[in-house]
């Protein structure tokens, strides 16, 4: 089971540390490089950077085996979590 944390936020980082510190597995989408400084640095986390559409989400699911969503991005990011749902 890996979780998809949609992120780019403080709040999704700390989201993040508790993840990990459960020991699940878990992939961080950010849409900036600049965003992936705020998440630890654990075996069970992985970051990807750059947006996704609907040519690539369903690809991204069944890569990264998704069995569930936490949706922690800004409040302003509509269509990343208009996708995901």
């Amino acid at each position: 089971m890996t979780i998809w944390l949609i992120g780019g936020t403080q709040e999704s980082a700390e989201l993040a540390q508790a993840i990990v510190s459960c020991q699940w597995p878990c992939v961080v989408t950010m849409t900036t490089d600049s965003a992936r400084s705020l998440y630890p640095i654990a075996p069970t986390l992985r970051l990807r950077v750059g947006q996704l559409n609907l040519e690539t989400i369903h690809a991204f699911i069944h890569i990264h085996a998704i069995h569930c969503i936490i949706d922690a991005s800004h409040p302003f990011a509509v269509a990343v979590s208009e996708l995901a749902i």
